[in-house]
This record gives structure tokens, C-alpha cells and sequence, in this order.
């Protein structure tokens, strides 16, 4: 037994001591470093060509911007300028991990169109950056994209920001996978604040798919983000792989074309990634919260009229397994007929509990989120959590992703355990007792 345990401590001791960790400063490092944080490294794209499996990339707080943070991505499935280029993959037990150590004290900047983040890789993990891209044409404007038959990339707690607001193209801020055939899906996007994505001059037909989140292959997990002021879609799931999400604890507000849209589609270029003839199916959809989207910007080009409700699921082909239940839904648009409080009924499922309250009742100093009308005043959030009483406190619902192994949302945006109360709280943040404004929220 001795010499078992002994075995089992070099076993693990031996795992441990293979993760590496790199460090970068933009200011005072330099790539012929060897990466420690005595000796950094400058750029990102160096801290891609080091890491394996398990080890980790840390970016020290600073500016980073210019021609030297930027290399030329290709890849088998993309190429364009990006300031990673991720071809190298994870495991599911130890990822390829990218952290700012300051939350959003990484600030990445772009003088052109590029891409912070190319992944063609499996089990990335991207966290904590500040990025901002306002793009000069309309090739692309995302940060964080993910190509061909990939999965299982988390991009967690980023503020991203002022994307493809010069002349957008066919994007979004974070998108994951290329809907390649026998994608793995499995991606997990959470705790992001995106705002201002797009441009909102009509007479551009692209401005009307410049998303927030747009993703869409099986069993993806979008929780606890807060979308607001994007020209598109705020979180978008579309293609042959939309079954198994779970889109939970977000608060989506002001975004033209729609709130929270799924929908499965045939296609051309497509692939049936859920093996059930293109179905949209097993998706839950709970605990969000989804005000004034669907309001064009700018109808004078006809094209983003705002034809998307606050929440939505359909397809080409609707199961009768999809789970949209205790949301709060209101003042989107449009609000007709075939809407039930701003939700989009279009199949069979299981629908319960969908809230119409006050504005009041839900958002505290609400302010409009613009493309182009951000107001300094008020943090990055442009949100507050609702006061006692408020039907968002204790409204929820365990989130438990049908025909998955997931089992619930344990947090929210800022870390806190849910539930606190007696249930789960509707939207990203999970209240405490009186007083919301709590280590990490920006009042």
C-alpha cells in the first residue's frame, strides 16, 4: 500500500509539474524572454507557439496594440491578422488557458481588422480581457472565433466592446465552431459583458448578422452574460447543431435585431451535428431577462427591421423537448400574435412562468444602450440589480439542460453561488439580501 501511494504522489506530483505557466507584458517584455514573470515575454502570439495542453498564458495589465502584438493566422479553416493563432489543443483535464491576471486590466486594441482570438483547437479557455476592435472594412470584426469541426472553448468574464462599429461584416463578438461536420460542440460562454457590435448604417446588409454571441453547434452553454447595444442578434444560435443548449441567467437589452434567437436550419453548408434530421430540440432556455430588443436602428436600407421577438426558438424541424420557462420578457418587438410574452412560441414544449413586469420592477436607473450613445456615467454593466421584491429575485428556475449531463448554473456573473434565496434569481445577477452592490460591480 506504501509503495502504491508513493507511485500515486510522483504520478500526480509528475502531472503537476508539467503545466506551465508564461507570462506577458506588453510593455516590458520581450519574446526572446523565457516567459516567467521575472522575464516576460511581449506578446500573446509567443505565449500560443509555447503553450501545450495544461499550461497557461497570463497577460499582465497594459495596453496591447500595433503591429507587434499582430502576426498572420492560417489555418486550415481561417487566416487574417489576429493576435492569436490557436491550432494546438487542450484536454478536457487540462486546457490551453489564456488569462488576464486584472480582470479586463489586459486591454486589447486594434488599429485594422483582425482578430484577437483564431481557435482551431479544442478545450481553450479565454478569460478576463478587455477587447475592442472598431474595425476600417468589412472583411471581419470579431475577437473571439472558433473554426472547423472544434469545441469545448470557454470564453469567460470578458468586457468586449466597440466591435465592427465603422462597417461591420458577417459576425459577431464571440462565435464558436464553423458547423463542421462531427463537431464536438460542448463550448461554454459566460460571465461576458458585450455591448456596441455593429454598425447601424442601414444601406450595409451585413449590420444585420453583426451578433453578440453567435454560436450553434450541439450542447452549448451561454450563461450569465449581459448583451446590450448590438446592431444583430444579442445571443444567436443557428445551424444544423442547435439541440442540448442551455442559455441561462442572461440579461440581453436594446439590440436591434433581437434578444435570444435558436434556430435549427438545413441549409446549405450545414451539417445535422445532432443527428436527428436537422431538429431543433432538447434546448432550455430559462432565467433570462429580455427588454426593448427588435427595434431597428435605421430602417432606410430594409435590412434589420427588427422582425426578431425578445426570446425565440424554432427551425426547420421543432421537437417537442425544448424547455422555456421562467424568463422575463418584455417590451420587444415585435409583440404579436405569435408571441406570448415577447417569446416566440413556435412548437411543442414546455413554457411556464413567462413575467411581463413593470420596468421598474426589474431594471433600477435604467438607461438606454445605443451603438452610438454610450453614457460615461454609468459603469460597464448598464444594469443594477433589482431591489427586494422584484419578481427577477427568487423567479428563477434550476437550469438543467435537457438530455445532458449538465445539472445547473452554480454561479453568477460575479462568482456569488446560486441560489442565495429561495430559488434561483432571474437574469445574471444572484441578489444578497439588501444591498447589490458587492465586491466587482462597478456602481
Amino acid at each position: 500500500m506504501r509503495l502504491l501511494l508513493t507511485i500515486l504522489v510522483l504520478c500526480l506530483s509528475f502531472g503537476a509539474a508539467q503545466a506551465t505557466h508564461y507570462f506577458v507584458d506588453p510593455v516590458n517584455g520581450n519574446d526572446s524572454n523565457v516567459g516567467t514573470r521575472a522575464s516576460p515575454i511581449k506578446t500573446l502570439y509567443h505565449g500560443q507557439q509555447l503553450a501545450i495542453a495544461g499550461d497557461t498564458v497570463h497577460a499582465l495589465p497594459g495596453v496591447y496594440g500595433g503591429p507587434g502584438q499582430v502576426n498572420y493566422c492560417s489555418l486550415p479553416d481561417a487566416s487574417g491578422d489576429g493576435y492569436v493563432c490557436q491550432s494546438v489543443s487542450g484536454t478536457a483535464n487540462a486546457p490551453i488557458t489564456y488569462v488576464s491576471d486584472v480582470q479586463w486590466g489586459a486591454k486589447l486594441i486594434c488599429d485594422h481588422d483582425l482578430a484577437f482570438f483564431f481557435i482551431e483547437a479544442d478545450y481553450i479557455v479565454i478569460k478576463g480581457f478587455d477587447m475592442t476592435c472598431p474595425g476600417s472594412a468589412s472583411a471581419f470584426a470579431f475577437q473571439v472565433g472558433q473554426y472547423g469541426a472544434h469545441g469545448h472553448m470557454s470564453v469567460l468574464n470578458n468586457y468586449i466592446h466597440d466591435s465592427g462599429t465603422l462597417l461591420c461584416g458577417q459576425s459577431a463578438a464571440i462565435f464558436t465552431g464553423d458547423r463542421g461536420l462531427s463537431n464536438p460542440g460542448g463550448s461554454i460562454i459566460d460571465g461576458n459583458v458585450i455591448r456596441h457590435i455593429g454598425n447601424n448604417d442601414g444601406s450595409f446588409s451585413a449590420c444585420a448578422v453583426q451578433h453578440g454571441i453567435y454560436g450553434g453547434n450541439k450542447g452549448e452553454i451561454t450563461t450569465n452574460n449581459i448583451v446590450s447595444g448590438v446592431v444583430g442578434i444579442a445571443i444567436h444560435s443557428f445551424g444544423g447543431g442547435v439541440c442540448n443548449e442551455v442559455v441561462s441567467g442572461n440579461i440581453v437589452f436594446d439590440n436591434s435585431n433581437g434578444g435570444i434567437l435558436l434556430e435549427n436550419t438545413s441549409g446549405s453548408g450545414h451539417f445535422d451535428n445532432c443527428a436527428n434530421s436537422f431538429t431543433a430540440d432538447y434546448n432550455t432556455v430559462t432565467n433570462n431577462i429580455s427588454y426593448h430588443n427588435g427595434w431597428a436602428r435605421n430602417l432606410s436600407g430594409g435590412f434589420y427591421n427588427g422582425q426578431h421577438a425578445g426570446i425565440a426558438v424554432n427551425g426547420d424541424l421543432m421537437g417537442t423537448h425544448n424547455y422555456i420557462a421562467n424568463n422575463i420578457s418584455f417590451g420587444n418587438n415585435p409583440n404579436s400574435t405569435q408571441t406570448q410574452g415577447d417569446i416566440a412560441i413556435m412548437s411543442p414544449g414546455v413554457y411556464s412562468n413567462l413575467i411581463k413586469p413593470p420596468l421598474n420592477a426589474v431594471f433600477r436607473n435604467y438607461r438606454s444602450d445605443t451603438n452610438w450613445a454610450p453614457d460615461p456615467r454609468y459603469n460597464f454593466y448598464n444594469y443594477q440589480p433589482p431591489l427586494a421584491g422584484s419578481p427577477a429575485i427568487d423567479g428563477g428556475i434550476q437550469a438543467v439542460a435537457a438530455g445532458s449531463g449538465m445539472t445547473q448554473v452554480t454561479h453568477d456573473i460575479l462568482g456569488v453561488l446560486r441560489p442565495q434565496g429561495a430559488a434561483f434569481d432571474i437574469g445574471a445577477f444572484e441578489h444578497i439580501g439588501s444591498c447589490c452592490h458587492r465586491p466587482g460591480f462597478r456602481p
